[in-house]
């Protein structure tokens, strides 16, 4: 099971740094990610929460992330008894939630002082920029598109980028923000 995860967090390493690099990418890769994801979350769930608990990982932070936060919404939904359809679509949204944080230049990323108003606009605009990635580019359906888009929103109405609240926040992105 490690080496699966530490395969599933090289594989969408990999696939960041083209996306980064700008190099055309496909929807199978990231269809042959989310399969083996949630096949081996299936196959062994525990395990995989703890290489999340262990945190023995180094590097490939954004990767990581994503992996963790794919492993974490899979086993949420799927035990809310969320249809396969969805849970698939949140999974995928899991995995691709922050791609948009590769359009932003690293002094922002890497900023260890409280980002300007104009740089902190710039951040909370990744969303937009991931749904469009997923949604344009990638031509997967809208619902992974919206995921990854409202997963900042929060039910009070404080989160970003569209102040939503409550039931009109997708449930893939409530669960993708817990």
């Amino acid at each position: 099971s490690y080496r699966v995860y530490m395969d599933l967090i090289d594989r969408l390493n990999a696939l960041f740094s083209s996306i980064s690099s700008g190099l055309p990418i496909e929807s199978r890769a990231v269809d042959a990610i989310t399969s083996r994801l949630m096949q081996a979350v299936r196959e062994n769930p525990g395990s995989f929460i703890g290489f999340i608990l262990g945190g023995e990982v180094y590097g490939s932070e954004l990767a990581k992330s994503s992996i963790n936060t794919a492993i974490l919404s899979t086993l949420m939904a799927q035990d809310m008894k969320v249809p396969n359809h969805k849970v698939l679509q949140i999974t995928t949204g899991a995995l691709l939630h922050d791609v948009g944080m590769l359009k932003l230049p690293r002094e922002i990323l890497d900023s260890k002082d409280q980002l300007s108003e104009a740089e902190s606009q710039r951040m909370k605009a990744h969303p937009l920029y991931t749904y469009k990635f997923i949604c344009r580019e990638l031509l997967l359906p809208e619902e992974v598109g919206l995921v990854a888009l409202q997963h900042h929103e929060r039910w009070d109405g404080e989160g970003y980028p569209r102040r939503l609240s409550g039931e009109s926040i997708e449930l893939g992105a409530r669960i993708i923000s817990v």
